[in-house]
């Protein structure tokens, strides 16, 4: 074992150590079961539905759901049974078409003008990296980026804001 750089160089010997002892810490946590434990769990949850179906789980939980299903693969089946239910007309964003996410060459003239126009600042906290355009009334709704509905907002200040809107649309 050595030193190269900033970083250390292993051998395979050590690094088939340090494996053997993360699984062995991983099973001590109790995030690894046995061949027949998992055999016996999937058994007795065959019909059942989820208890955490709508809740909250815990980063632990989380992480042991993850261990549990590394390495799975998903049916074509179960992708498209997965999609099909928050698709189309079904989307909580859904307005009854589709909308073209293209904007072309007019709302790069549109952009410049309103950084222009805000001296390349956020509107909000006054930063002059990584800005967007913000439209105040969605484009979804309005179809169409009229000067009067867009400001300059940096990135983080964008999401915060998209966020609100989000939720005041649920309400």
């Amino acid at each position: 074992m050595g030193i190269k750089g900033r970083h250390w160089i292993l051998t395979e010997e050590t690094k088939n150590r340090i494996s053997e002892a993360r699984l062995k810490r991983k099973k001590e946590l109790g995030y690894i079961n046995s061949p027949e434990a998992r055999e016996n769990m999937r058994i007795a949850h065959l019909g059942k539905k989820s208890n955490f179906k709508g809740k909250i789980q815990s980063e632990k939980a989380k992480e042991k759901v993850s261990i549990a299903n590394s390495g799975r693969k998903q049916t074509e089946e179960h992708i498209l049974k997965r999609v099909s239910k928050c698709s189309g007309e079904k989307h909580y964003n859904w307005k009854g078409g589709e909308v073209s996410r293209r904007r072309g060459h007019e709302w790069k003239l549109i952009r410049r003008q309103i950084l222009i126009r805000f001296d390349f600042k956020c509107v909000n906290c006054g930063a002059e990296t990584k800005l967007d355009v913000h439209h105040k009334i969605p484009y979804r709704e309005v179809q169409e980026h009229k000067i009067e509905n867009l400001i300059p907002l940096c990135k983080s200040c964008h999401i915060k804001e998209e966020h609100f809107m989000r939720a005041e649309e649920i309400k």
